[in-house]
C-alpha cells in the first residue's frame, strides 16, 4: 500500500487535466492543431521533471491508457489494430521521456 497517496494523485489530476485540453484543442482545431501534438512530448517531460521519474511517468502513461481503451472500445473497422499499436508507441513514448527527465533531474537538479 501506498504510503502517501498523494505523490500519484496529484500528478495523475494535473495530467488528465492538461492532456484532456491538449486533446479537446486539438480536436476543435481540426488538420490546423496537428502540429501541437508535439505538446505531448513536452508536457511528458514537464510532468517527469516536477514529479519524478515514477509519479511523472505513471501521469503521462495514464491518460494516454483511458483514451487508448476508450478508442479501441469505440472504433469499428478494420484500422482498429493500428490504433492500438499508436496508443501502445505513444505510450513508451511519453513515459520514456517522463522517466527519462525525472531520472536526470533527480541526479543532477536540484535536490
Amino acid at each position: 500500500m501506498v504510503k502517501d497517496p498523494r505523490r500519484f494523485i496529484l500528478p495523475l489530476v494535473c495530467a488528465f487535466l492538461s492532456e484532456g485540453l491538449l486533446i479537446l484543442s486539438i480536436r476543435q482545431t481540426g488538420a490546423a492543431g496537428a502540429p501541437a501534438s508535439l505538446l505531448f512530448l513536452f508536457e511528458a517531460g514537464i510532468l517527469g521533471w516536477v514529479f519524478g521519474a515514477g509519479p511523472g511517468m505513471l501521469a503521462a502513461i495514464a491518460p494516454v491508457a483511458t483514451f487508448g481503451v476508450i478508442d479501441a472500445a469505440t472504433c469499428s473497422g478494420a484500422d482498429c489494430g493500428a490504433s492500438i499499436s499508436i496508443v501502445i508507441f505513444l505510450m513508451l513514448l511519453l513515459g520514456f521521456i517522463a522517466w527519462m527527465v525525472g531520472s536526470l533531474r533527480a541526479r543532477y537538479g536540484r535536490r
